[in-house]
């Protein structure tokens, strides 16, 4: 089976993930800037995304007004968390393939003192894996 490696940073101000498959690599860059929305009606922006997750709509990217930027210093954030999803199903369409199809291996950065902490470490993780529950 065929590996795809994803590395994700979701920082503060952007969030950067590159994935590399078959021996190329495609990147996605875009602002974590996130806003619940509905019934929006626009055209989607280049580095900007439309995400529905848990029942709720969300725009994610450049379109998000400054007035939405969040600089709390926890990454267990719904922001963040919406962030990581997204860059993973962008890269997913940059590189043409479907993830489900092939052996994914995905690295999230987290601050040192989440990897330093095995519980606040086990707390991230679940939170990243939304505890272990799908959300369609």
């Amino acid at each position: 089976m065929n590996k795809a490696l994803i590395a994700i940073d979701s920082g503060k101000y952007a969030t950067k993930a590159v994935l590399e498959f078959n021996r190329k690599q495609h990147v996605s860059v875009f602002r974590t800037k996130v806003q619940r929305v509905q019934d929006i009606g626009i055209e989607i922006p280049t580095n900007s995304f439309l995400v529905d997750f848990g029942n709720q709509q969300y725009l994610i990217g450049d379109v998000v007004s400054e007035d939405f930027s969040d600089y709390n210093l926890s990454k267990e954030i719904i922001n963040h968390k919406l962030a990581i999803y997204t860059a993973i199903v962008d890269l997913e369409r940059k590189a043409g393939i479907d993830l489900r199809s092939v052996q994914v291996h995905v690295i999230v950065n987290a601050p040192i003192n989440v990897y330093k902490e095995a519980k606040a470490k086990e707390s991230y993780h679940d939170f990243i894996f939304n505890r272990g529950k799908p959300d369609r």
